[in-house]
């Protein structure tokens, strides 16, 4: 049993190297090799034609599994992965008429988890085009494809939810910060300034192995010195 296991980008890329190995013609591979698949936090990786055919042959048959924190973004991106989620014409005209029910919040969280994808597409075409250099004084040129912008994104693997991640409480000094300063931070109930939770604390890879642990080990989450990254923060 062989275990495919990644974080984020490569939890998506563990998802489509199990479909890849799976689907090797007859020979290449030994047909005593068996798989299972454990990513974390991955965005979705395959259209909706892949996302049921894989569901089907894998998370179906519990030998693939995709762990979410609920208040991480990157597994819901990219965002518009079904049609009822984006804004479009008919659904303004539905909410003016009463034909559609209208949620601000919906919307609201809509829009913040695209300003975040336009983040991290950014991030992923950075560190994508660094690792491609870095292989390629290794192994010579590679030729990657082009990107392609894809709106039929579909979910992989079977969900396991895990707790959202408690940000420490961090007290800060602003006793010699100015107002425009002090808006970095957050003042609590106490009139107490502390640290502002930061935008990627949610999709840490080290707050899920610590989440992993405080949902089915508790035991070694117990034994842990630290509950965060300093780095993390």
């Amino acid at each position: 049993m062989l275990s495919l296991l990644g974080h984020s980008q490569g939890g998506a890329l563990g998802t489509l190297t199990r479909a890849y190995l799976e689907h090797l013609p007859a020979g290449e591979l030994s047909e005593k090799n068996t798989y299972k698949t454990y990513v974390y936090a991955q965005p979705m990786s395959g259209n909706k034609e892949f996302a049921a055919d894989y569901n089907i042959q894998f998370s179906d048959e519990g030998t693939s599994y995709s762990i979410i924190n609920p208040k991480d973004p990157v597994p819901y991106l990219p965002v518009n992965y079904e049609e009822e989620t984006l804004v479009t014409k008919d659904k303004i005209k539905g909410w003016l008429f009463g034909e559609e029910k209208f949620s601000a919040k919906e919307l609201g969280k809509n829009a913040f988890i695209r300003l975040f994808e336009g983040g991290l597409t950014s991030y992923v075409k950075n560190s994508n085009s660094l690792m491609n250099k870095i292989l390629g004084l290794q192994l010579g040129k590679i030729e990657m494809p082009e990107f392609v912008r894809d709106i039929n994104y579909y979910p992989t693997g079977h969900l396991k939810e895990i707790e959202a991640f408690e940000y420490p409480k961090i007290e800060v000094d602003v006793s010699d910060l100015n107002e425009d300063e002090r808006k970095e931070f957050t003042q609590g109930d106490d009139g107490k300034w502390y640290k502002t939770e930061t935008k990627f604390f949610q999709h840490s890879a080290y707050n899920y192995y610590v989440g992993l642990l405080k949902k089915w080990d508790t035991t070694s989450y117990d034994n842990l010195d630290m509950t965060y990254l300093e780095s993390d923060l």
